[in-house]
């Protein structure tokens, strides 16, 4: 058996109540148990929360809540593996369980195929987890410190002078979807394993979501995304 795990908590200090605030007319946690049903990846979505609100909206979009989370898993310090073990231990059926996708609440640019590849990842022994990642839209090469009184440092000065094609490319989590196994997370302290698959987004595919500024561009995105050719 496959589930998608959803981690959604009431509490949101710089965008208040944002998992379930209206992103362009529907709740934002909407969008991602949308697109997990329809991807026809799982047996069950499952949202974790601790907040009935949120479970009940959760629950008109086709998600289940089997439980409100505990409050060691609903603090600020619980991380995202703490959420998935609570999740799974919880689970009567647990031994029967095979692959779990992580989809992060405030996706709503995370499409179907998406989905799909991550978790398609799994059918092959070469990879162990899987997750989204985006091309820095500026080479880390480029970075410069500055010292206490403003002053410029430059990290690798030979790098500054190269043409853009000529850096190598870094990419960080896209922020979506993590994929992996069952068994392994139990074993792990990591959501991701030694073999795991980066499945690459373009620019206009993702958004972090952590300020209003953030939701704006998303909105934005999600517009172009879907205005006809």
């Amino acid at each position: 058996m496959n589930i998608a795990i959803i981690p959604a908590r009431g509490g949101s200090k710089r965008i208040p109540r944002k998992n379930i605030k209206l992103f362009l007319g529907k709740p934002i946690i909407a969008y991602s148990i949308e697109t997990a049903i329809s991807s026809g990846s799982f047996d069950r979505v499952i949202v974790s929360t601790d907040d009935q609100e949120i479970a009940d909206v959760a629950k008109t979009y086709g998600a289940e809540v089997p439980y409100i989370r505990s409050d060691k898993s609903s603090t600020d310090h619980a991380s995202l593996h703490d959420v998935v073990v609570e999740v799974l231990n919880c689970m009567p059926d647990k031994k029967f369980l095979r692959d779990i996708g992580l989809i992060i609440p405030t996706s709503p640019l995370m499409s179907i195929h998406t989905v799909k590849e991550v978790m398609g990842s799994l059918n092959s022994e070469e990879y162990d987890s899987a997750l989204t990642v985006v091309p820095y839209e500026t080479s880390p090469d480029k970075a410069l410190s500055l010292t206490d009184n403003g002053s410029i440092i430059r990290n690798n000065a030979s790098l500054l002078i190269k043409r853009s094609q000529e850096h190598q490319k870094f990419y960080h989590d896209a922020g979506q979807i993590y994929a992996f196994r069952a068994d392994d997370i139990l074993e792990r302290k990591t959501l991701t394993g030694k073999r795991c698959r980066a499945i690459i987004l373009d620019y206009m595919n993702c958004q972090d979501i952590d300020l209003p500024s953030d939701w704006i561009l998303a909105e934005m995105k999600f517009k172009l995304m879907r205005e006809p050719e």
